[in-house]
């Protein structure tokens, strides 16, 4: 469903989401605990997360007492692993859960003395919703909806407690969109989620968040270019994301995140004279400025310069670029999500080459490497029979 270049989405949205029955009684959030809140925020867009976790350290320092300081450092933590380590360090996970727990404990105390506040109710949706995303990057399709239930469920409650809270309204569009699109793709889902959401519904509660949202303004933006680059049944609108993406880089010029989501975007929409310097930019930029992220990002950076040249025709620089991808993986030592894909893209263009022995070590070397990433799925085929160029090359980044 998400694609690997752009998937903080279904995380990022989390920062802030939201169950109990008692009478609302919403506490303003203090002016210094709101500001860390937007500021951590704004470093994880940034993907500066050190800066981030600080900023909750503080937060959490300041007012010990409320649950969001600590909710925010366990959605830092989370980020940090699935796209500044690629998934690859699992120390991150450890610290997450840890959070994520002292979350919960929070927020039940808090509820204990300020019973149905807002706020707070919304953040209980964010909890689960986390335990929920982690469900599904693992595969685990019922424990992610199991979780995801009861994060909507909360989330509603927290609306039902303050109506004007907007920030609701993404965890809602997400439930309704979601709910309502995933079960044509997975069909374990189809069998057991009763109740559905409704896809245009989402849709527009999303942009409500995107225009009105005060935590989830950029996340609800995030969530509408990964559907209008995406979207199977009727929603895809590449043009649209481009210029939303546009729209958010004017916020975060220099991030990483934002840079390979525009290279996304452009590559859907088929703009690839703008694509080929919009990855090229990206390549310059790790090497020069993301020192901390190169060996998660160099080969990531390779392929998106090699993907712009293949769909350009030049296949001679987009070989030399995915190999400069596989080459990237075995300076760091250990296999990579984009080293990886790097093979299976420089296998396909040498058995398009009629080099099918090379090809096949390509191919051989994926699906020795742990399967991380689930890419022995995309390499196996390949084992059978030659690509031979007449299949379209598919999305930028991996299914």
């Amino acid at each position: 469903m998400l694609r690997a270049f752009r998937r903080p989405a279904l995380g990022v949205f989390l920062i802030l989401l939201a169950a109990s029955p008692l009478k609302a009684e919403t506490v303003p959030l203090p002016e210094g605990l709101d500001r860390r809140i937007i500021q951590g925020i704004d470093y994880v867009f940034s993907m500066e997360f050190d800066a981030s976790a600080k900023e909750y350290d503080l937060a959490i320092e300041e007012f010990p007492e409320h649950p969001y300081g600590y909710f925010g450092k366990a959605a830092t933590e989370w980020l940090r692993y699935m796209y500044a380590t690629e998934q690859s360090q699992t120390g991150f996970v450890k610290l997450f859960e840890k959070n994520v727990d002292l979350a919960y404990q929070k927020s039940q105390s808090w509820l204990a003395a300020h019973p149905g506040d807002a706020h707070i109710l919304l953040g209980l949706g964010g909890i689960y919703g986390l335990k929920s995303r982690w469900s599904m990057v693992q595969w685990h399709w019922i424990a992610a909806y199991l979780n995801g239930r009861k994060a909507i469920q909360f989330i509603r409650k927290a609306q039902e407690a303050d109506a004007g809270l907007y920030d609701a309204y993404l965890g809602v569009g997400m439930y309704d969109y979601y709910s309502d699109s995933l079960p044509r793709a997975i069909k374990i889902l189809s069998k057991i989620l009763l109740i559905r959401g409704d896809r245009e519904r989402g849709l527009e509660e999303i942009r409500l968040a995107a225009d009105k949202g005060h935590f989830t303004k950029i996340a609800a933006k995030l969530v509408l270019i990964e559907i209008y680059t995406e979207d199977l049944w009727g929603g895809k609108n590449p043009k649209e994301a481009v210029r939303l993406v546009a729209e958010v880089r004017q916020r975060y010029p220099a991030s990483p995140l934002w840079m390979s989501t525009e290279i996304v975007c452009l590559y859907e929409a088929g703009d690839f004279n703008a694509l080929l310097p919009a990855a090229s930019a990206y390549l310059e930029a790790v090497k020069e400025h993301w020192r901390k992220y190169h060996e998660a990002m160099l080969s990531k950076a390779h392929v998106a310069v090699g993907t712009a040249y293949w769909a350009l025709g030049k296949k001679e620089q987009a070989m030399a670029a995915f190999r400069d991808g596989v080459a990237a993986m075995e300076q760091a030592g250990k296999p990579t999500r984009w080293g990886l894909w790097s093979q299976i893209r420089l296998g396909q263009l040498l058995d398009m080459e009629n080099k099918r022995e090379e090809a096949l070590r390509c191919y051989k070397a994926v699906l020795k490497a742990p399967d991380l990433w689930k890419l022995h799925e995309t390499a196996r085929p390949w084992l059978k029979k030659p690509f031979t160029g007449q299949e379209p090359i598919g999305p930028l980044p991996p299914p």
